[in-house]
């Protein structure tokens, strides 16, 4: 909020959805996620926005539906039955379909981050896949920099949040849809039904 509300480059107050910033702001606050960075060389806003998007696992961006910049947390906070549908009747294409195989996959995913506790040297928070460590035959490991990141207790439920991502072989593809899909945006939960995919 302060990055968009900066005197040099702010947008109007009027186009930022207080309400729903503040929810966010309590959701990270009672998971214990909080953002601590000092920006000491050149960078451009929305470099700094993309962190915290990183961070709290979530959207930062216009709602569709009233044109208001809002936070979209990626939580598990829904019902899959009240969900956007996407089927026959509104899926007009699936492009670039993958399916992504167990080589593919991490079974290591590190955290680095600048640990307060122990006077500011980077540290690290780990999850591991031994399951996934067995199937490759090897440690894959990635390490991921969260450079907000000061609290080891933080950085913990950080990684285990990343790591999901990383520890199964996901599916990915591109939907083309009709205009019911207008509202849809990053973060959303879409439930996906259309033999093309079942089939595969």
């Amino acid at each position: 909020y302060n990055v968009l509300q900066n005197a040099d480059w702010s947008i109007s107050t009027s186009d930022i959805n207080l309400t729903n910033f503040q929810a966010a702001a309590a959701i990270c606050f009672t998971e214990g996620i909080g953002y601590s960075q000092q920006v000491d060389s050149e960078m451009q806003a929305y470099e700094i926005i993309a962190e915290i998007e990183k961070h709290i696992d979530g959207y930062i961006g216009p709602n569709p539906t009233n044109g208001l910049l809002e936070v979209k947390l990626a939580r598990n906070d829904y019902v899959i039955a009240d969900e956007f549908q996407a089927d026959e009747s509104n899926i007009r294409e699936i492009n670039n379909w993958a399916k992504a195989e167990w080589p593919q996959t991490k079974n290591e995913v590190k955290i680095r981050f600048v640990n307060r506790e122990k006077e500011y040297n980077d540290d690290h928070a780990v999850a591991q896949d031994m399951a996934g460590r067995l199937i490759a035959g090897r440690p894959i490991s990635i390490t991921i920099r969260f450079p907000g990141l000061r609290d080891a207790t933080a950085a913990n439920a950080i990684v285990a949040r990343t790591s999901r991502a990383y520890f199964w072989p996901l599916a990915k593809f591109e939907l083309l849809m009709d205009r019911t899909a207008y509202a849809m945006r990053p973060g959303d939960v879409v439930v996906v039904t259309h033999p093309e995919i079942a089939a595969v």
